[in-house]
């Protein structure tokens, strides 16, 4: 048997498409040639007059042809009953291409009405024009040269429509000198065909969209070994692909210190599809610098596998950012908490940040004024007045930005303050920040001259 058949049979491949098969099927197909291969010429030819029961041969061969015929009798219904049932096509034709026989599947394939339309019939008619060389000169050629053929063909129904099918192509030798005939197991192959289209414009996209990926995406098997790297990873790890894929793993790219938790959490992923999904870690670059890395993983089968699919963002820049932000707001803090002016921001009309300084102004200790209404520290009969310059100032009249406030002390008592506001973005929003100086000598329980302020 030739390696084709061999590859049908016991892997259930298709070398042509690259299409994995049915095993059960394939074993069908095997056993069904192979019974008609070991029949003589008339035997096949009866096969086309055989409905019920048996009959003469269309070409009669030796005196013993009848009692031969009847020899087979049993064979004959055998096959005439697996080739009527079978679910694919089956058909035999003579050395030039007309058909002799062909099954109900066959029919029904093509859009015929009964085998009488095809029987007798070039096979070419089932062609498109645009398969006709390939049928004659590949499928034809080959099966007579070499006895046996496996391919794909698109075939042409009687309304027109395209199907795309494989042919398993064999030849049935009868007495010698006379012309062998040639059998076809013919599969509609459409279904599978869609699917293999759809999974390849679906791995088309997914490898477009994670070649093109900001993240580093990396898939490592269950030996640790990476089998997959996007262009980011090598990015972010100086590595190449052929590097990060064949001698760099996980060993080399975590940072010493966060080796033994990486190397445990990924055995508890692979073995229990458990532990952190994701994680801030270390790696380091091929030229030595530590990278910050905040890591995605999951459990996956990569080939029929275990594998780990991880996706890691360079989180170095964002680290740089927030400790800038960070030692900003510290050295701020301290300018504000040494200064002699209280220091306010208010957002969404709220107190979102006292300072020491200002709440000791007012006789409050910082916890109380944090998360208060700005205009419970203004006096009843000025709030209407400061709640207009504030929202003013919210939308840029830079004319209300100084002005004199009359502020409430936790004790009931009133202070006369000089105030000066700016528009801030406080935590990405809007907000207002106000300077208040220390009251004037003397303006302790007393309104005064309130010009326009906040």
């Amino acid at each position: 048997m030739d390696a084709q058949y061999a590859l049908l049979r016991d892997r259930c491949f298709d070398p042509s498409t690259g299409m994995v098969l049915d095993r059960a099927l394939a074993e069908k197909m095997m056993h069904l040639r192979d019974f008609v291969v070991r029949m003589d010429r008339d035997s096949v030819l009866s096969l086309q007059v055989l409905p019920n029961g048996l009959s003469e041969p269309l070409f009669p061969g030796p005196a013993d042809g009848a009692a031969a015929v009847g020899r087979e009798a049993t064979e004959l219904v055998i096959l005439r009953g697996m080739a009527d049932a079978a679910g694919h096509g089956f058909v035999v034709a003579d050395a030039r291409g007309t058909a002799a026989y062909v099954n109900p599947a066959m029919c029904q394939l093509l859009g015929a009405e009964s085998p009488d339309a095809i029987v007798g019939t070039s096979v070419l008619d089932n062609y498109p024009e645009d398969q006709h060389d390939r049928a004659v000169n590949v499928m034809l050629k080959a099966t007579l040269e070499t006895g046996r053929w496996v391919g794909e063909l698109t075939l042409r129904s009687r309304s027109g429509e395209r199907i795309d099918t494989m042919h398993s192509c064999f030849l049935v030798h009868g007495e010698r000198g006379a012309e062998p005939y040639i059998g076809a197991l013919v599969i509609d192959i459409r279904p599978q065909k869609q699917i293999a289209n759809a999974l390849r414009a679906s791995e088309a996209n997914f490898r477009a969209l994670v070649e093109n990926a900001n993240d580093g995406i990396l898939i490592a098997t269950e030996t640790g070994v990476h089998a997959y790297v996007n262009p980011r990873v090598s990015e972010m790890t100086g590595y190449t692909a052929r590097e990060l894929t064949t001698t760099i793993g996980l060993r080399e790219l975590a940072h010493p210190d966060e080796l033994e938790n990486l190397i445990r959490v990924f055995r508890r992923r692979m073995e229990s599809d458990e532990g952190p999904r994701s994680f801030p870690t270390r790696i380091v670059h091929k030229d030595g610098r530590v990278v910050h890395v905040e890591v995605t993983g999951a459990r996956t089968i990569w080939q029929g596998r275990p594998a780990d699919t991880v996706i890691m963002r360079d989180v170095s820049r964002r680290q740089e950012i927030e400790q800038a932000l960070r030692e900003s707001e510290e050295r701020y803090s301290l300018l504000v908490e040494q200064s002699r002016d209280g220091v306010a921001i208010v957002q969404d009309d709220v107190c979102v940040f006292v300072s020491r300084p200002m709440a000791a102004m007012l006789g409050y200790p910082v916890e109380e004024l944090a998360g208060r209404h700005y205009l419970d520290l203004v006096v009843a009969e000025d709030q209407a007045r400061v709640a207009d310059t504030y929202r003013q100032r919210l939308a840029g009249n830079e004319q209300m930005a100084r002005g004199i406030t009359l502020l409430r002390h936790r004790d009931g008592s009133v202070g006369r303050y000089e105030g000066y506001s700016a528009i801030i973005h406080y935590r990405g929003r809007p907000a207002m920040l106000a300077f208040v100086r220390h009251p004037f000598p003397g303006a302790t329980g007393s309104r005064g001259h309130v010009g326009e302020g906040a």
